[in-house]
C-alpha cells in the first residue's frame, strides 16, 4: 500500500539512533542504483537532508515519512514508498471469482474486457490473475463478431507482466516495446505464446487458442497510468488494432520494486518506456481515434470494430 504521512516533527536536538540511520542510507543507496531521475541537488546532498528529517528515528519506521519525502525530491511523479503488507496478505490467495465464475474484475459488459490494476504480490497472485484475465480473454473474443473491446481506461498500473501474459494470445511474434535506461534498451516481446524480457520468458505459455488475428479496440484515457500505458503500447504494435479514448495519464517509467530489510519497499522509476522501435515515449499515450472521455469511446470502438467484419 502506499504511504501518505504528514511530515514528521522531530524532537529538538534528538539524533537519529544508528537503526534508523542505517535503514535511511540502505534505502537511498538502492533508489540511487536504479533511478533514472537523479535529485537536482545531487544524491550527497539527498542523503544528508534525508537524515535531518528523520533527525530523532529510533527505528526503521520512524523513518519512512522521511523516506517518502526524498522520493519526492525525485520529482518523477512516478516513485513511491510502501508500507510493509500486512500479515494477513502473506497468506495464499483464491481465484477472483470464488466459485468457478470468471472475475468480475474484467467487465460484465459484452465483449468487452477490461483489464484492472494489478498490484497484488502474495505468493501465486500472477498465475492467477494472467490465468483468469486468458479465461476472461477467450470467453470474451466468443461474445463478439467482428472482434474484442479492451478496456484500460481505469488500469492504474502496478505489474504489467500478468497482464501481457493474460492477454498473450492476441500477438504475433514481435517485439511489444522497449526499456530504455542510459546503459541502453531492453525489449519485451511475445513468441510463440510466451511474453520475454530480453531473452528470457517472464513466465510459461498459458494453453489456449490463438487470438492474433483478431481486431482490438482499445480504450484509454486520463486514468491509464503506468503498466496500463505499457499494455497500451504493446497492444498498439499488432496488427488491426485501434486505440480509443482520451491521453492516458503519462507515468510513462517502469517502476523496479526495491525490497528493504523490514517488508517495506520503493517502487523507483528506473527505465523509460518505448515503443518496438525503440522511439521513447515522450508524453502521454495518444488515441488513434479521439473521443469524449465518456460512453461515447465504447460506441466509437464498436463502430471500428464492425467496419473491420468484412475484411
Amino acid at each position: 500500500m502506499h504511504l501518505r504521512l504528514a511530515r514528521r516533527m522531530p524532537p529538538s536536538g534528538a539524533a537519529i539512533s544508528p537503526e534508523a540511520r542505517s535503514y535511511v542510507l540502505e534505502a537511498l543507496a538502492k533508489v540511487e542504483q536504479v533511478s533514472i531521475f537523479p535529485p537536482s541537488q545531487g544524491w550527497p546532498q539527498l542523503r544528508a537532508w534525508t537524515l535531518e528529517q528523520a533527525a530523532g528515528a529510533r527505528t526503521p519506521s520512524d523513518t519512512y515519512p522521511a523516506l517518502q519525502l526524498a522520493l519526492q525530491q525525485l520529482q518523477d511523479r512516478h516513485s513511491s514508498f510502501n508500507l510493509p503488507a500486512p500479515a494477513s496478505e502473506a497468506a495464499g490467495v483464491t481465484r477472483a471469482g470464488g466459485d468457478g465464475q470468471l472475475a468480475p474484475a474484467f467487465g460484465s459488459e459484452s465483449g468487452v474486457l477490461s483489464i484492472p490494476a494489478f498490484m497484488d504480490r502474495r505468493k501465486g497472485a500472477f498465475e492467477r490473475f494472467a490465468a483468469d484475465l486468458r479465461e476472461a480473454l477467450e470467453a470474451k473474443t466468443q461474445e463478439s463478431q467482428c472482434g474484442l473491446v479492451i478496456d484500460l481506461r481505469n488500469n492504474g498500473g502496478g505489474n504489467m507482466w500478468p497482464m501481457l501474459v493474460g492477454i498473450s494470445a492476441l500477438f504475433p511474434d514481435q517485439v511489444l516495446g522497449q526499456f530504455v535506461t542510459a546503459e541502453g534498451a531492453k525489449s519485451w516481446s511475445a513468441r510463440d505464446g510466451i511474453i520475454n524480457l530480453g531473452d528470457y520468458p517472464v513466465m510459461g505459455s498459458i494453453a489456449g487458442a490463438h487470438l492474433r488475428d483478431v481486431p482490438v479496440a482499445v480504450l484509454i484515457g486520463p486514468h491509464a497510468a503506468s503498466s496500463g500505458e505499457a499494455v497500451a503500447i504493446a497492444l498498439r504494435s499488432r496488427p488491426r488494432t485501434v486505440l480509443v479514448g482520451r491521453p492516458t495519464a503519462d507515468y510513462v517509467t517502469a517502476n523496479r520494486v526495491l525490497e528493504l530489510r523490514d517488508g517495506a519497499y520503493v517502487a523507483v522509476s528506473a527505465s523509460r518506456m518505448a515503443d518496438p522501435a525503440g522511439l521513447i515515449q515522450e508524453g502521454p499515450v495518444e488515441p488513434t481515434l479521439r473521443g469524449t472521455g465518456g460512453e461515447d469511446d465504447l460506441q466509437i470502438a464498436r463502430n471500428w470494430l464492425k467496419s473491420q467484419c468484412a475484411r
